[in-house]
């Protein structure tokens, strides 16, 4: 197995850098490896269940990196892929010799290896080679390794050979950090065009792991002034119970889709009515004790394969059309003062203010509301406002 030349370091960082988004995918750049080195080169992005994301390769070639590192164990017994994927140093190169696995580390000291080497067998060899772990996360990892023939292990781990690995990792590793440049700019505009689309009210856009992609101010001020929520170094941190839960629930939806496999080909459904399964609202009420509405809606964007954003709204009191009334008035037989106060109440989300506007006793207020509850079925001054925002959306 040869070494790499300077030309073929300088024709792999230009492959690296002016052919980083080539729609043919990483296997030219592979190929170029295997050419240089005579070697056969993986790339390989698994997630941490063990499955292949069908990046980089195939998921064959996967499947073939997989079972040479299930043979290959560590000095615990360990399977290497189970240590590779959960516990391996980033960067770190790992030699696999004789179904070994050996951590040599960031810069290890030279490799010594025994000038008469014992004859090889024509019996088959567990494969030898290198392999690193790159740009692990709390989801998936990718792993960049090079294996050889069975006849070419005495020579395959020389000092050269690990430093020739090393310089290709560092091109690999260049290559990721373009794409992720790229994914990243790419996000970031389908992020500003998804708030351009859907907002008209302060809001904040996040991703599964609540990092802030854009805000439609003042979201951030009215997530804050509610105690609901705060930004921390990026990060959007969840303060109110229910808000985290109603979070975890469009979390779990999703991880519902993929488990049974209904969400590979959905339409892009960044719209400004999302479906009913897609949205979770609470109410909260500000200093002042106005009730104040908080939707959390689900956002398939056009990133794909990617999991979906979360578009958290804070929909501050506002008018509500006087036909709303008229609704009341015919499908639920309010009376008229019933039907303004529910109306007011909705838009004020206040008892207190209401009354003042109304210019009625607390006690005429309660009065009402019982009148209102049985009416309408509600049960409480949520209910009722819930109600009057559906009809809202009715004229």
């Amino acid at each position: 197995m040869p070494t790499l030349s300077k030309d073929a370091e300088i024709d792999l960082l230009k492959d690296a850098f002016m052919r980083f988004s080539d729609p043919s995918g990483w296997q030219p750049f592979l190929s170029k490896i295997d050419g240089y080195l005579t070697c056969r080169s993986y790339a390989a992005e698994f997630c941490k269940n063990g499955l292949s994301t069908g990046h980089f390769f195939d998921h064959e070639k996967a499947r073939e990196l997989f079972e040479v590192l299930q043979a290959t164990k560590t000095d615990h017994g360990m399977p290497a892929f189970d240590y590779m994927l959960h516990h391996a140093h980033p960067g770190h190169c790992y030699q696999i010799s004789d179904g070994h696995l050996t951590d040599l580390g960031h810069d290890p000291p030279p490799v010594t290896v025994s000038p008469s080497p014992p004859p090889i067998s024509t019996a088959t060899h567990p494969p030898a080679g290198v392999i690193s772990v790159l740009r692990p996360n709390s989801h998936a990892a990718v792993f960049f390794g090079l294996l050889v023939p069975d006849l070419d292990r005495r020579a395959a781990l020389t000092p050269e050979i690990i430093t020739s690995f090393r310089k290709v990792i560092r091109i690999a590793e260049l290559r990721l950090d373009a794409l992720e440049e790229l994914r990243l700019a790419s996000d970031t505009a389908n992020a500003h065009k998804a708030m351009a689309e859907v907002c008209g009210s302060p809001s904040v856009l996040i991703n599964g792991q609540r990092d802030i992609l854009a805000e439609f101010p003042p979201g951030l001020d009215a997530l804050g002034s509610l105690e609901a929520a705060f930004a921390k170094n990026g990060i959007l941190q969840l303060k109110n119970r229910t808000l985290e839960t109603r979070f975890q629930e469009l979390l779990a939806s999703v991880k519902l889709e993929r488990d049974l496999g209904v969400s590979a080909e959905k339409p892009n459904r960044i719209k400004s009515e999302p479906a009913a399964q897609d949205q979770r609202d609470l109410y909260l009420r500000d200093s002042a004790g106005s009730l104040t509405r908080i939707t959390l809606e689900r956002l398939d964007h056009r990133s794909a394969g990617n999991p979906p954003w979360i578009l958290i709204r804070v929909l501050l009191p506002a008018s509500v059309p006087d036909t709303v009334e008229t609704i009341l008035l015919e499908e639920f037989g309010l009376s008229l003062s019933e039907a303004h106060l529910a109306r007011l109440l909705a838009v004020t989300g206040s008892v207190p203010n209401t009354t003042d506007l109304l210019n009625i006793t607390r006690n005429t207020m309660k009065t009402h509301l019982r009148r209102i509850f049985d009416k309408t079925g509600t049960r409480t001054q949520l209910e009722l406002t819930q109600l009057v925002y559906q009809l809202t959306g009715l004229v």
